[in-house]
């Protein structure tokens, strides 16, 4: 179809008196797109921030288990409130102190009972513990309980659902107890391993806050599409009335308008975005806080340390009132480059996570790596209070690495590197000479006369020649030079910084003149040689590739010629 007919229907459509009803639907149905869209957003977050309060109060009474758990239960004076409990069945249960006063022991379950309650009637949260199993009948499971314990024991992490009940909505979450080996001393003799499900905590509390919570930024969102459809509505009626003439300017309003609305709808992400972000970073700074494996410093805006944890003291030494007050750099070794640390303050000042790796010093003097995570914590009024570090101690790993890639490059015989490395270097040196313009050369190097040493005296003093090779080879190079030792007698170098092509020849007279010296070996004096090509950079070939299969033909030629000679790439033999 030609431009001129699409015009004509396009004048056509405008013609009709209610043409302007099918963009205007068109708008009110992206609009409602977008609106549904953030509205779920919504509901979706106040839903997260509910379920991570649960999580947190699951959490939190378990440690209190644990904690019970790990000391074999604690004592306290029987009362009213505390009356020995009748279905804790250990020896010692009940104990007399000095003054004639009964002691009961409150395990574990006794103390999650009794701290559930106290939450109920502070907080309003019901928290309970369950079992399929319960030796108290106060802990039976409740009918959605039960469920949830048919999920746990099915291998669910947790179960939560936001359900009705007595015409409010109400939060439900649940978390399974497995036995631990500290939780054995009780339920060992009822047929328990470390691993199975003993129970569960379930956390339940009404949901309607966080429904309301929902009210305001709800509010905005439809607030917003609401001015934004408004917006469209009046500018596509009106931009579409002078369209009639104007076809070409209406066109530019409308893309104007969806840039509008893209720009509006990026905005409403990009502050779900943050606060969500926010969010994640106070759930680390609780996390840190607990008795955690890792080293933990919490300092302040002063960076002045508030908090270590024992982890910390096992690690660099320090007891927690010789660092509380002090600034962190007590432990600086003054091997970490400055712009870590000015990378780690650019980013907290932004008020962003940093994570990266310090060579610090402990209290000994011992050197020891840390890889550490430091996040700046937020007040109230959105301003940064403090400061928490999570690190851990990585010098092992460190060294590992270190040895792995060394295995990896080196030659284990010689100390040389390997062919893998030398490849490497190889096309570094390369680029380096094709910027500097100036020459590169390689040099291949074959023993001659090694195997009858070998043959005769045996590969372990074979071996002992190579290495001796290998340090007469370092000796004749430069520093900036490189040898390596592709396997067997043969050998490889690196020479950089050539000018002229009778810089190499040197070189390789060397060369020939340290290897034809006399080796000792257990009495006997043996000679060998060495028949050596070379290939220079750029003459020979722009590749390392080509560069070393050039000065290997290039070595052969020298073997034919007579050997404990040098023959360059191109030159006849």
């Amino acid at each position: 179809m030609t431009e001129g007919g699409r015009s004509g229907r396009r004048r056509d459509f405008f013609r009709h008196r209610h043409y302007w009803l099918i963009p205007l639907a068109i708008w009110t149905l992206v609009v409602a797109a977008s609106l549904l869209w953030n509205v779920q957003t919504v509901q979706r977050h106040s839903e997260d921030t509910a379920l991570q309060q649960a999580r947190f109060i699951s959490q939190m009474i378990e440690t209190f288990r644990l904690w019970n758990a790990r000391h074999g239960g604690v004592y306290v004076f029987a009362d009213e409130d505390t009356p020995p409990n009748p279905y804790l069945d250990v020896p010692l249960r009940d104990l007399h102190g000095p003054d004639g006063r009964l002691l009961t022991m409150v395990n574990p379950a006794y103390m999650t009972r009794q701290v559930t309650e106290l939450i109920d009637d502070e907080a309003g949260f019901s928290v309970r513990l369950t079992s399929r199993q319960p030796l108290n009948p106060v802990n039976e499971p409740l009918p959605w309980e039960q469920r949830a314990l048919e999920w746990a024991h099915g291998g669910a992490p947790e179960y939560h659902a936001i359900e009705s009940v007595d015409g409010r909505e109400e939060i439900r979450y649940m978390r399974p107890l497995r036995v631990k080996q500290a939780c054995m001393q009780c339920h060992a003799h009822q047929g328990y391993d470390v691993g199975d499900i003993r129970g569960a905590l379930t956390v339940a509390f009404d949901y309607e806050p966080f429904r309301a919570a929902q009210a305001n930024p709800m509010g905005h969102v439809v607030a917003v599409h609401l001015v934004v459809w408004l917006l469209l509505a009046l500018l596509t009626v009106f931009g579409l009335h002078r369209y009639r003439g104007q076809l070409l300017l209406v066109e530019q309003i409308r893309d104007r308008q969806e840039a509008t609305i893209e720009e509006r709808t990026a905005a409403l992400r990009e502050e779900i975005r943050e606060r969500q972000q926010r969010e994640t970073e106070l759930r680390t700074l609780r996390r840190a806080l607990q008795h955690s494996p890792a080293s933990v410093v919490v300092t302040d805006t002063d960076s002045r340390i508030v908090f270590v944890n024992r982890k910390f003291t096992e690690v660099t030494g320090y007891r927690e009132d010789e660092v509380v007050g002090q600034n962190p750099r007590i432990m600086q070794s003054g091997r970490t480059p400055p712009e870590t640390y000015e990378r780690m303050y650019a980013a907290l000042s932004a008020g962003h996570e940093w994570r990266g790796e310090f060579l610090n010093r402990k209290k000994s003097g011992e050197l020891f790596w840390e890889e550490a995570s430091v996040s700046p914590v937020s007040d109230a009024s959105g301003g940064i209070s403090h400061y928490v570090a999570v690190k851990e101690d990585i010098t092992d790993r460190k060294h590992r690495d270190g040895e792995i890639w060394r295995m990896a490059h080196y030659d284990s015989l010689t100390g040389l590197a390997n062919r893998t490395l030398f490849h490497e270097r190889l096309d570094k040196g390369i680029d380096r000479a094709r910027q500097s313009g100036e020459s590169l050369a390689v040099f291949y190097i074959d023993l001659d006369g090694f195997k009858p040493i070998n043959d005769t005296f045996g590969h372990d003093t074979g071996d002992v020649v190579l290495r001796e090779v290998a340090r007469r080879l370092q000796e004749a190079i430069r520093d900036s030079d490189m040898a390596a030792r592709l396997g067997g007698d043969e050998f490889a170098l690196i020479v950089a910084g050539l000018t002229r092509s009778e810089n190499a020849d040197r070189v390789a007279q060397k060369i020939l003149e340290c290897l034809r010296q006399p080796y000792s070996l257990d009495g006997h004096e043996v000679h060998i040689s060495a028949s050596i090509g070379i290939a220079l950079y750029p003459r020979d070939g722009e590749y390392g590739s080509d560069l070393l299969q050039k000065a290997d033909e290039a070595m052969y030629r020298s073997k034919y010629s007579g050997k404990d000679c040098y023959r360059h790439a191109g030159e006849d033999g």
